[in-house]
């Protein structure tokens, strides 16, 4: 692929957003070490699953303890009250990488919901008898 084809993106994580008192948005690093800024090098028409996989692969995200949201803030709308712009679809990846050289990617971290350990024969049994219980479906025509 040839350089003219590809975009580096400064990727920041893992961060939060907050509102400030002047009405504008602004960005934190959060978490207990301190936060890290790194570069990728991707094509400029790269589709969102492309970029989601590989900030979540050079971030080294696991994916069963952790979700990721990609967001961005836009340059011109600094002193407006513009919310995060969040990188959710294709379109919203062509948009981002058309302004890539004003603003950085910003990642946020979400810790997955783990499923509730099952401590007893009892609750284990009337989670067996619940899986297989018939229900019925009203359908309304």
């Amino acid at each position: 692929m040839d350089n003219l084809d590809m975009v580096w993106i400064l990727v920041c994580y893992p961060v939060e957003f907050e509102k400030n008192i002047e009405d504008t948005w602004s960005w934190k690093y959060v978490g207990e070490g301190k936060g890290k800024t790194t570069p990728i090098n991707v094509s400029r028409s790269i589709c969102f699953s492309e970029l989601y996989n590989k900030v979540k692969d050079v971030l080294k995200v696991d994916s069963s303890l952790y979700e990721i949201e990609m967001a961005c803030l836009v340059p011109e709308m600094s002193k407006a009250p513009a919310a995060p712009t969040v990188i959710d679809c294709d379109n919203n990846v062509k948009w981002f990488v058309s302004i890539c050289k004003e603003t950085y990617l910003f990642v946020l971290l979400f810790q997955r919901k783990m499923p509730k350990r099952v401590e007893s024969t009892l609750e284990i049994q009337t989670l067996r008898k619940n899986m297989f219980e018939p229900t019925t479906v009203k359908l309304c025509l």
